[in-house]
């Protein structure tokens, strides 16, 4: 993946435990529709959360990529992989 076609704005950006990572949408069954703004921290904690307490046993052989799939299934977030990945690698970058 490259960032050639980024312009400066977006190269600069740099992402925060508190800057919203997506937007849940509840279904308005009891009125209008709402969306939830979900920040970076609570997506962390929550991945760091199932991990310690549901751990892959020595013989489970996973990927990375696989285990943050399975949890954003759980979740029900509607982000796909690639875009969760972008979204916690910018959560790193340098200042």
């Amino acid at each position: 993946m490259s960032g050639d076609h980024l312009g400066e704005e977006e190269v600069g950006l740099c992402l925060t435990e508190d800057s919203i990572a997506t937007i849940l949408y509840t279904s308005g069954s009891t009125g209008v529709p709402k969306g939830v703004r979900v920040p970076h921290r609570a997506v962390l904690n929550r991945l760091a959360w199932q991990w310690r307490t549901f751990p892959y046993q020595p013989a489970e052989v996973r990927r990375g990529r696989e285990r943050i799939c399975v949890a954003f299934l759980i979740l029900a977030f509607r982000n796909t992989l690639l875009s969760l990945i972008t979204t916690i690698a910018l959560l790193h970058c340098h200042n």
